[in-house]
């Protein structure tokens, strides 16, 4: 992958991440403000979830990287299972850090608002994690192969 590949990789894995999970969480709890509802959520999403977003990324890419043959799919059934894996280990640590950091200063203040929303995924439903993670790997599989070097032409 190329170098603007990879920042437009993980770039989409931040935003279609965030938007999947805001999108999913509107159609888990409807209410009467959808509109402003879904931009209160894919906000929140958008700076709480931006680490776990970037690291499901990565390791998304790193475990199905060399897939060539039915990428979309094989991309799709592991961010089903990569993400509510890595949701669940994230929560736990958001929520040991929680508990365990004193209330104080920038360090507090950052792994609160790194960890807040793998917490909350965690604690809210266990159906969304997997849909989010299978949403968010289709369209990282599709910016992957868009961005895949193309194998030099012979010129004669």
């Amino acid at each position: 992958m190329t170098r603007w590949g990879a920042i437009a990789y993980y770039l989409a894995a931040w935003l279609f991440g965030s938007l999947f999970i805001a999108l999913l969480e509107l159609l888990a709890s409807p209410a009467s403000g959808a509109g402003f509802d879904f931009f209160y959520l894919y906000y929140s999403a958008l700076i709480t979830c931006a680490l776990s977003c970037l690291l499901f990324g990565f390791l998304l890419r790193l475990t199905c990287g060399r897939a060539t043959r039915f990428a979309i799919p094989f991309w799709l059934v592991i961010g089903a299972v990569l993400h509510p894996l890595q949701v669940a280990l994230l929560g736990r640590i958001g929520a040991a850090v929680q508990r365990g950091v004193p209330g104080e200063g920038l360090r507090h203040f950052f792994f609160l608002v790194a960890l807040k929303g793998p917490l909350d995924l965690s604690l809210t439903s266990l159906w969304l994690p997997p849909v989010a993670g299978a949403a968010t790997a289709v369209m990282l599989c599709l910016f992957h192969r868009a961005f895949k070097p193309v194998a030099d032409s012979v010129q004669s």
